[in-house]
């Protein structure tokens, strides 16, 4: 993997905003690309119960698939701790262990954090 973001908190809109351009930006220059939801973060994943209350922030991660942004994580202890399973995302992620994601983060060339 060419570079792995680490996105660990729920953001605010701005801030939330902010990263996903950075992680488009990288996009564009960068094909390998994967992305880690950890700590209150997943929480960005959770689909809303009608598709009335999409929010602008699901909006911005659908882009991700847009700009072949694959693959996308999310950890499986905060998720299960946040009672979040996978066929409750807004997007297609994979709930990987933590040391899963310590092998992603031994392998990428460079990696991110962004909280």
């Amino acid at each position: 993997m060419d570079h792995l973001f680490i996105i660990q908190s729920k953001m605010d809109l701005s801030t939330l905003k902010e990263s996903i351009d950075l992680v488009l930006a990288t996009a564009v220059f960068s094909e390998n690309i994967g992305i880690i939801f950890k700590k209150d973060a997943v929480l960005l994943l959770e689909a809303p119960r009608e598709a009335s209350e999409i929010s602008e922030t699901q909006k911005m991660l659908s882009a991700f698939e847009l700009y072949g942004i694959s693959p996308l994580y999310a950890d499986q202890s905060d998720c299960i701790r946040r009672y979040l399973k996978p066929q409750d995302c807004i997007i297609d992620v994979e709930f990987i262990t933590g040391s899963d994601q310590q092998s992603l983060i031994d392998s990428a060339k460079k990696v991110t954090p962004l909280t």
